[in-house]
């Protein structure tokens, strides 16, 4: 886990926010959708780190989770379903764009949406769909864009 903070300084944050960090949050991680997705943030220049498990982001700093303008989780993990996490991510990176990735299939879509939405999830992408797969690039996308306004020098001063 990178802590930009801690190894560079407060003044160097927001360069090295540029460089793109992407946290992918998926208990199966060598299950293709995952590898093509990973394989895919990194050819568009993003730095992806894959968390194999969903109970160690209750060991990571707050410090640690602003590096990840953008953190994508899998719905449906063994140790922990998307609803349960998202509070814990929320509570350590309220400026992250979160965004739900999933191929579990359910039945009620339109109230896990809405419950996932106010919990604090920005987008809901299925795995092997790929108009939604498509979108979810332009939401990783405006998740730095975002970020860079955010923490830009012009706001900071």
């Amino acid at each position: 886990m990178k802590n930009v903070l801690s190894e560079k300084g407060e003044n160097s944050f927001f360069e090295e926010i540029c460089k793109k960090y992407v946290m992918i949050i998926d208990d199966e991680p060598d299950k293709p959708a995952v590898r093509s997705l990973r394989d895919a943030l990194t050819v568009k220049g993003y730095e992806v780190d894959i968390v194999d498990d969903p109970e160690k982001v209750k060991t990571f700093s707050s410090e640690e989770m602003c590096n990840y303008p953008a953190i994508i989780i899998d719905y449906n993990m063994v140790n922990m379903y998307g609803d349960a996490l998202i509070p814990l991510i929320r509570e350590k990176n309220l400026f992250a764009y979160l965004i739900v990735y999933t191929g579990f299939p359910n039945v009620d879509k339109y109230e896990t949406l809405k419950k996932l939405n106010i919990l604090g999830a920005d987008f809901w992408a299925e795995k092997g769909d790929t108009a939604t797969e498509k979108e979810l690039f332009v939401r990783v996308d405006y998740a730095f864009r975002r970020t860079e306004n955010i923490f830009s020098p012009l706001h900071l001063k």
